[in-house]
């Protein structure tokens, strides 16, 4: 049996209509009780059009941007929340890591094609795209190793990976977008890979405080130790890589990788 739908004169009398218009059910305050949808007394206008493009964007319910100083503040509230079973309030974790391939997309089309210092040649696939398949692998399973006594499945360790790389993805890219904007400056050399080092700096060392931990001290320190586990994921697999395949890792100058 298909789903009822309200009779079309609701739609012709929203301003009046105690009923909503999506489902038919009487609403008594500002959202329906069944589908949610909100009701607003307010006349339709450009002034109110605008305000709620800006609240789609910005809204703590909705917003990607409004969520991320929750998320610096505690890391595990969001986390944790997603964890237990509850959504819709805080963005899911793949709508953090969609809006970072969109401020990524940003970056290359405004400033430079690099990304954290690395030039990222993949035939057929965005640089973006190619950062993150080869990236959240190794992020993952390195917390899940530092972190296994605390007998998390892989699914929440990527949970917790896709929420705070992916914010810190974005912070990164923009603070080095806007100073490079501002002063002119490129970093070149060894020096063009302190944004990639920043950036995993504050994905292990917040990542550390997702998990329970005695003190600080003991969080930064686990922190450290998933930084070790990960640069030896990283380097097991490049090994194994070129011990099957010497010529399947071309590496030109610092900083520039081709695949």
């Amino acid at each position: 049996m298909g789903r009822n739908f309200p009779p079309l004169s609701i739609f012709n009398h929203m301003d009046k209509s105690l009923n909503c218009s999506v489902c038919g059910t009487e609403v008594t305050g500002n959202f329906c009780s069944n589908c949610g949808q909100k009701k607003s007394n307010i006349p339709v206008s450009f002034k109110t059009l605008i305000k709620d493009t800006l609240s789609n964007l910005f809204y703590l319910e909705r917003s990607v941007f409004a969520s991320i100083p929750i998320l610096l503040k505690s890391p595990a509230k969001i986390i944790h929340n997603y964890w237990n079973g509850y959504s819709n309030y805080y963005p899911s974790p793949g709508k953090f890591l969609l809006y970072s391939l969109a401020i990524a997309a940003i970056h290359f089309s405004l400033f430079e094609k690099g990304l954290f210092g690395l030039n990222i040649n993949a035939e057929g696939i965005k640089p973006e795209y190619f950062f993150w398949i080869g990236l959240l692998p190794f992020l993952t399973l390195s917390s899940y190793l530092t972190y296994f006594r605390q007998k998390k499945n892989l699914a929440k360790h990527l949970i917790s990976t896709l929420y705070l790389a992916s914010t810190f993805f974005m912070l990164v890219i923009i603070a080095n977008d806007v100073f490079l904007y501002l002063t002119g400056i490129k970093l070149k050399n060894f020096m063009d890979l302190i944004p990639l080092l920043i950036f995993f700096i504050l994905t292990f060392t917040y990542n550390a405080f997702v998990f329970p931990h005695s003190s600080k001290f003991k969080a930064i320190l686990n922190g450290i130790v998933q930084f070790l586990v990960f640069l030896f994921l990283i380097a097991l697999f490049i090994l194994i890589i070129y011990l099957l395949s010497p010529d399947s890792v071309k590496t030109t100058s610092t900083g520039k990788l081709n695949s």
